[in-house]
């Protein structure tokens, strides 16, 4: 039974979805927070990276480096600095909801400069225009 017909329609289609499915890039942590959205984003391909130092803050205020939930933020400049001591990237990519409170986002951007970080990029959405 030939099924190299049946493989090539499946490869399609999952490629098809990977194109266009705009929710990977937030999800690529497990983690799912409403970004805000923005016209003018930069692309931010590295923040995908597995040795990637990113902090995801929830509506709620949780924080999340990487996949694991952090209860006390004094943790964070130490987490950082084990990632650096690895040889990653040494820019912090942050993630937040767009409703989270400025006081959460505030305690991260603490924790990167007690860490003596300087980078700090925001992921963001794609806004699509009204004209299209």
């Amino acid at each position: 039974m030939d099924t190299g017909g049946l493989a090539s329609v499946m490869v399609l289609i999952v490629m098809v979805w990977l194109v266009t499915d705009t929710s990977l890039i937030r999800t690529c942590s497990g983690l799912t927070a409403d970004p805000p959205k923005v016209f003018h984003s930069v692309p931010m391909p590295r923040a995908t990276r597995d040795d990637a130092i990113v902090v995801t803050i929830m509506r709620q205020g949780d924080i999340f480096f990487v996949r694991d939930l952090i209860k006390n933020p004094n943790q964070l400049p130490e987490l950082f600095r084990a990632r650096l001591r690895r040889g990653c990237e040494r820019k912090v990519y942050i993630r937040g909801d767009a409703r989270t409170r400025y006081r959460a986002v505030a305690k991260v951007l603490d924790a990167v400069r007690a860490a003596g970080l300087e980078n700090v990029a925001f992921l963001v959405e794609q806004r699509r225009s009204l004209s299209n």
